[in-house]
């Protein structure tokens, strides 16, 4: 609910000090415009606009994952969701996954996705047990830099 503007700003100010403590200094101009960069990105598209129009359906940002590893392997997997939201329309809850990846055009867009395959049906099967939905989650992968919203046919 706070102003575009505003929130963008804090975000480049949270971006950088982020940058500044992880990273060493020699590295620091690169990704320095590489943040930049994406944040104008970001600022520009559709994505942000869908963003600010999912926000009353959210269910949760950044929710920890922690599952059993598949195929009786010992160990785990964990991640974190970027995003949960309940479709207003039909109730399907959806998980979004934002991608940085530079990737331009449709081919490289929909290989990049190929990739993260796996990794949503992982995410889809642990929402839909720990929810008890009575449906399978969509997903959504928000390829941020291309500005491009990937849902699997």
């Amino acid at each position: 609910g706070d102003d575009l503007g505003a929130e963008l700003r804090r975000a480049r100010a949270r971006v950088a000090a982020s940058l500044e403590a992880d990273l060493p200094e020699e590295r620091l101009p690169a990704a320095r415009q590489r943040a930049d960069e994406l944040i104008e990105r970001i600022a520009r598209g559709g994505l942000l606009r869908r963003l600010l129009e999912t926000g009353p359906s959210v269910v949760g940002r950044e929710v920890p994952v922690l599952l059993p590893a598949d195929q009786g392997a010992a160990g785990f997997v964990s991640g974190a969701l970027d995003l949960i939201y309940a479709d207003a329309r039909t109730g399907l809850w959806t998980i979004v996954d934002f991608k940085t990846d530079r990737v331009e055009g449709e081919l490289a867009v929909a290989e990049r996705a190929a990739a993260y395959r796996a990794q949503e049906e992982l995410y889809a099967r642990a929402v839909h047990r720990a929810f008890g939905l009575d449906r399978m989650p969509a997903t959504e992968l928000w390829f941020l830099w291309p500005d491009v919203l990937w849902t699997t046919p």
